[in-house]
């Protein structure tokens, strides 16, 4: 569990990443002129919408009242672990489902 509890971060802090950039390339584009404050806010919309991004931003505020990773680990930590005994008789199932197939 703790793999994926690391691989999901790594997903979510790439993420956050993404989210920190575009924002500051959308504000280097609107100190620019190149595009107007509506359109910048218009492109981060579009962007959560894109980007499943249920939490709402401030308009002047780049950072989340609550972060994705917080959001995520929270969603995780409902997830009830596989008995021992349901993962061996899994295991046990897909060998004999290969066996059956010719693939293992």
């Amino acid at each position: 569990m703790d793999a994926i509890r690391q691989w999901v971060h790594a997903g979510l802090e790439a993420i956050e990443r993404a989210r920190s950039g575009l924002h500051s390339a959308v504000d280097d584009l609107v100190e620019d002129g190149t595009i107007t404050r509506e359109q910048a806010q218009a492109v981060l919309q579009a962007w959560k919408r894109t980007t499943n991004e249920a939490q709402e931003t401030p308009p002047d505020d780049s950072k989340p009242t609550r972060s994705l990773s917080d959001d995520l680990l929270q969603r995780l930590q409902k997830v009830t672990p596989v008995s021992r005994e349901d993962y061996d008789r899994l295991v046990a199932r897909v060998t004999e489902l290969e066996r059956r197939c010719g693939s293992g």
